[in-house]
């Protein structure tokens, strides 16, 4: 398992293009020695050269992004905890959705996904059409 799918959630707290500049240029989907890595950053900035700069900008912003967490995380630490009484009410739990960007594409998963949209869309399709008011008849 690699790092950042050990640990995703600093990394979705990025927007989507900063998680891909960083896969892009650090190559963190894949496993690789020093000497690989530079010679691999070398080459995909030959090919995007404002792929460092835009990778820089990510990592800063990751880097706010773990601080904030760290210290969150020792807040939490702190706290200390409490039972709460019998009745009483719990807070209200906030549901907080982000994505994670795989870079690696899995196209079993992209032609799974692909077919049984098309799958639903002949449902919905077919469905529309039984429920569809059927045109008179002519006079003729």
């Amino acid at each position: 398992m690699i790092a950042w799918e050990f640990r995703p959630l600093p990394i979705a707290e990025l927007e989507l293009y900063e998680q891909h500049s960083l896969h892009d240029f650090f190559a963190m989907s894949r496993e690789l020695f020093d000497d690989d890595a530079l010679i691999y950053r070398r080459e995909v900035s030959k090919r995007w050269p404002s792929l460092p700069q835009k990778a820089g900008r990510a990592y800063t912003r990751f880097e706010q992004v773990v601080a904030r967490d760290t210290a969150n995380r020792e807040r939490e630490r702190e706290k200390v905890t409490t039972i709460p009484m019998r009745g009483a009410t719990r807070p209200k739990k906030v549901v907080t959705v982000k994505a994670l960007a795989n870079p690696e594409l899995d196209a079993r998963r992209m032609a799974q996904i692909l077919f049984w949209a098309a799958v639903e869309d002949q449902k919905i399709s077919a469905a529309a059409h039984l429920t569809a008011v059927p045109p008179t008849k002519r006079r003729g």
